[in-house]
Formats: structure tokens, C-alpha cells, sequence
């Protein structure tokens, strides 16, 4: 049964994917040396620039923020 469907099915798996989902493909390709996958992030430029400013400052503000927020609360002293 299962060889007559491959002979009638055509044949669907060919290279047809697009160019994005080649990009994807290839970002599951390398494995190290322990047999992990690494797995880079899938931006679309090769070095993108940050439309907020500089992150790290931000973080640092919003933390300092909570850390005193956090300080006042009597429940968790």
C-alpha cells in the first residue's frame, strides 16, 4: 500500500523552499563538537544597529529602578 502512494504521489520534497526558509534551514546546520546545534540569532543584516539607543543603559536604569522599588517593600526585608 505504502509503495503504490509513492508511486503515485509526485515527488514534493525538491528544493523549492524560499529564500527566507533556506536562510532558516541553514541556521539548524552546524553542530559542535559535542553534537549540540548552535544556533544563530536570525537577524536579517549581518550586524543590525538598535533603533532604541543603547540598550545596556536602559537595563541599567530600569534595574536600579526596581532595586529600589524592591527596597522599600517592607514584606520582602
Amino acid at each position: 500500500m505504502l509503495k503504490i502512494f509513492w508511486e503515485i504521489e509526485p515527488n514534493t520534497i525538491g528544493n523549492r523552499l524560499s529564500k527566507e526558509e533556506e536562510f532558516c534551514e541553514n541556521l539548524y546546520d552546524y553542530a559542535d563538537q559535542d553534537r549540540r546545534f548552535i544556533v544563530k540569532l536570525p537577524f536579517m543584516t549581518e550586524n543590525p544597529q538598535c533603533r532604541h539607543g543603547n540598550l545596556r543603559e536602559i537595563a541599567a536604569k530600569r534595574f536600579e529602578i526596581l532595586e529600589k522599588k524592591l527596597s522599600r517593600n517592607q514584606k520582602l526585608k
